[in-house]
């Protein structure tokens, strides 16, 4: 008789424990950021979106929606630093040069919308301007994630 009390003691110690041992959900999406980036600094384009994916979309963490769509565009192909090295100093900011400049930039081999580099570029870029309903707003990010981080999305 006197083992219950003891035994309904443990069980909820061990309940307590166990639940304690949980991780939040921005633990979560903090441990998947870093095993993803880990991934795409060597070029597994799928292991990071798996990692990502799985932790659940964590919509109110711009570094996640960053890193999740950086994810995608790694495995359709773009590359940034070449986009970044090469394309963005070659754009002519003057009024007659700008679109003859825009026509010289790295074009993609793409010839189908429906191909899945296409649909992989997509979804990063939703993931990034698409805050809370399918209408890109930048006035949405801004009131969700604060200018700094929005701006970094935008």
């Amino acid at each position: 008789m006197g083992e219950n009390p003891l035994r309904s003691i443990l069980t909820i110690a061990l309940f307590i424990f166990c639940i304690s041992c949980a991780k939040t959900k921005t633990e979560q999406s903090d441990e998947a950021i870093d095993i993803a980036l880990t991934y795409l600094s060597d070029s597994k384009c799928s292991s990071a979106i798996s990692v990502l994916e799985s932790a659940g979309r964590d919509t109110s963490n711009p570094v996640y929606l960053e890193v999740l769509a950086s994810a995608y565009a790694c495995r359709a192909g773009f590359d940034e630093v070449h986009f970044l090295s090469t394309d963005i100093p070659a754009i002519n900011s003057s009024a007659l040069g700008f679109m003859k400049s825009l026509s010289i930039l790295s074009l993609s081999h793409e010839s189908a919308a429906d191909s899945s580099n296409y649909k992989d570029f997509l979804v990063g870029i939703n993931a990034l301007i698409n805050v809370d309903s399918s209408q890109p707003s930048q006035v949405n990010r801004d009131t969700k994630y604060g200018p700094r981080k929005s701006g970094d999305m935008g």
